[in-house]
């Protein structure tokens, strides 16, 4: 066994062992394990509270830019689709980025997989401030955070803030939709 596959072996035993000892806590729906937790959102309502009207711009400049991206990637994806159907040799488009007990990035077509700790720190590096940075806009707009956690499909990470449902019902009239 080579030691990228043992270290990765490890890993998902240590996961696997957090799992098991924090079990009471941990919530299983099918393959997805979720944990609620209140820890963090004292963190969340002080950052919130220290510039709110900084925060406001930062949300509003937030939405500017993420409906930037969102033209950019959709032209880049229907370019990308066109490029594929009339050069049909062209040997990459798209790709799905995912961990592998690997030392080195491996190129296949459709799949780029990189070395699992490499990947899981890229993860937590986007997943951590975007949940974070929905937890302050949250408090900023006066919004109750219920808890803040993690979750993990199978060994894919995530992470969320769940805002109060009630409170959106009430303040968004969403009676029925939510």
């Amino acid at each position: 066994m080579n030691i990228d596959l043992a270290l990765f072996l490890a890993f998902i035993a240590i996961i696997a062992l957090l799992l098991y000892i924090d079990r009471k806590n941990v919530k299983r729906e099918g393959i997805v394990f979720m944990r609620r937790t209140q820890r963090g959102r004292d963190f969340i309502d002080a950052v919130a509270r220290a510039a709110p009207g900084l925060w406001k711009v930062v949300g509003v400049l937030g939405v500017a830019i993420g409906l930037l991206a969102m033209i950019f990637i959709t032209l880049f994806l229907v370019s990308n689709s066109i490029s594929i159907i009339q050069q049909p040799d062209l040997q990459q488009g798209i790709v799905f980025v995912l961990p592998a007990p690997t030392s080195e990035a491996n190129l296949q077509p459709g799949l780029l997989l990189l070395p699992w700790w490499i990947w899981f720190i890229a993860v937590l590096a986007v997943v951590v401030p975007h949940e974070l940075f929905h937890g302050i806009m949250a408090r900023v707009d006066k919004l109750r955070v219920k808890s803040v956690g993690w979750v993990l499909l199978v060994i894919i990470p995530g992470a969320f803030v769940e805002p109060d449902e009630k409170e959106l019902r009430i303040r968004f009239r969403l009676d029925g939709v939510l």
